[in-house]
């Protein structure tokens, strides 16, 4: 069953107050950040392949296949930079702070979602994932989603929950074979 929720006006405060914590976290000095390590691996396939090479082909360096091709269309349009490497997770990571504790609010009630968010908006494993030109942010917004799809279809049945269930938990994979479990048990 659903927990009713009371004190919205309250409750939209904390929760806001929370996400600015989380925002802070994740974009401070957000364009001073220069790349390294295995954040090259995705670069140096999106510089050196095509589209097709790149969505058909897995690489022993561990490059996600759709971040690639993002970043590929990123080297053919906007450019690629320290920004644009990172705005996708960070941009997943500070919706995380909201849009998940919002989700569950009427299964848990205000107190437990609030604190879901502020867990969120400072568990340093979040915050760095966010600020990490790597599929991991991704992954587990994506992975997430899915998981709450799926609680909402079996609760009410609706095959737009089931829909989305099955999307997200296809993206997640496609994003990290390693979701798999997560998503699908």
């Amino acid at each position: 069953g659903y927990i009713p929720v009371k004190n919205s006006a309250y409750y939209l405060i904390c929760l806001s107050l929370i996400t600015a914590i989380g925002v802070y976290f994740r974009w401070d000095q957000f364009g001073s950040q220069l790349v390294g390590d295995d954040e090259w691996h995705a670069v140096r396939i999106a510089t050196r392949h095509t589209y097709s090479y790149i969505l058909t082909h897995f690489q022993t360096a561990d490059n996600c296949v759709p971040l690639t091709f993002l970043y590929k269309i990123f080297l053919d349009t906007i450019g690629l930079n320290e920004l644009t490497l990172r705005i996708l997770q960070a941009g997943l990571g500070t919706a995380m702070i909201a849009l998940f504790p919002l989700s569950v609010r009427r299964m848990v009630g205000n107190a437990s979602s609030l604190i879901f968010a502020l867990l969120i908006a400072v568990s340093p494993i979040l915050i760095y994932y966010s600020r990490f030109a790597r599929p991991y942010i991704i992954v587990a917004f994506l992975s997430l989603l899915a998981v709450l799809s799926f609680y909402y279809w079996l609760e009410q049945r609706r095959k737009i929950f089931l829909s989305v269930y099955l999307f997200f938990g296809v993206l997640s994979i496609y994003f990290s074979p390693v979701s798999a479990p997560i998503v699908y048990s």
